[in-house]
Formats: structure tokens, sequence, C-alpha cells
């Protein structure tokens, strides 16, 4: 996958990582273009 998103020349910037109520982790990023 990173690979891919590399080829596209798309960055993935990481927001936030929490965990919900039932202890799940949910990280939270967005992908943007160059």
């Amino acid at each position: 996958v990173s690979e891919a998103l590399c080829e596209l020349e798309l960055t993935i910037r990481k927001v936030v990582v929490s965990t919900t109520p039932d202890g799940k982790v949910m990280d939270l990023f967005f992908v943007t273009d160059t």
C-alpha cells in the first residue's frame, strides 16, 4: 500500500491516535497529494 501511495505522490499525515470507549484503537490520518 505504501509503495502505491508513493508512486501516486501521496503523503500520509497521521493526526490522532485514540481509544474508543469499547477499548478499540482508532487512528485518524489525512492523505494529501503533493
